[in-house]
């Protein structure tokens, strides 16, 4: 995944570029892995304010929410953080959609070359069961009342520069070593526990 998210980190994003994200993430257990769910793929999440059963979205839908979410009157880490509660709000996929919302904020934040990484609390850093549980609680409520703006705050206590020399090569005008990249792009995220959050955590 990582390979990818280094290789497009020229591109924009986009719903092309979200769509292929869930695609690699989800390919080897989703049953419909890059494919944006119908009518009939009623899926949701349990809360502890209620069940939240966002209906499908098309393509261009997922499009403009990523336009929206990334053209606001924020700062980077205020765009990808919107970007990664919107598209997880949306449940766009049958699968992986948490996952694919925070690949698709990184690969936003590469893109724009802002030097750093979003990451999510996990149990094995301190104080971490309790984050956890606040972040899932203010992703509940973003979920059923709309409250994005309390889960940015709060994902701004998990943002992480990229060690040195990560993104070199990797934005226009620069040759691009794709393994190198992401290789220090995953031993940073490991380090934060990015990537196994996505893995383990965040199922959908």
């Amino acid at each position: 995944m990582s390979d990818f998210i280094v290789a497009r980190a020229t591109d924009g994003v986009n719903a092309d570029y979200v769509i292929t994200v869930n695609s690699l993430i989800t390919r080897s257990g989703a049953l419909d892995p890059g494919q944006l769910r119908s009518d009939v793929d009623r899926i949701g999440v349990d809360t502890r304010y209620g069940r939240h059963e966002p209906a499908p979205v098309s393509h261009a839908e997922l499009d403009e929410l990523v336009k929206e979410a990334t053209s606001r009157a924020d700062d980077l880490i205020g765009r990808a953080a919107a970007l990664f509660v919107h598209v997880a709000a949306a449940q766009p996929f049958m699968d992986g959609n948490k996952r694919t919302a925070l690949f698709a904020a990184e690969g936003y934040l590469l893109h724009a070359d802002s030097g750093q990484l979003l990451s999510l609390p996990t149990r094995d850093i301190p104080g971490g069961p309790e984050a956890m549980a606040a972040f899932n609680d203010l992703l509940a409520r973003a979920y059923l009342y709309g409250e994005v703006e309390s889960v940015i705050t709060f994902l701004w206590d998990y943002t992480m520069p990229i060690p040195a020399g990560t993104s070199e090569g990797c934005f226009p005008g620069q040759a691009t070593d794709v393994s190198h990249h992401s290789g220090r792009i995953d031993a940073a995220a490991q380090r934060h526990s990015l990537f196994p959050t996505t893995a383990s955590s965040l199922k959908r």
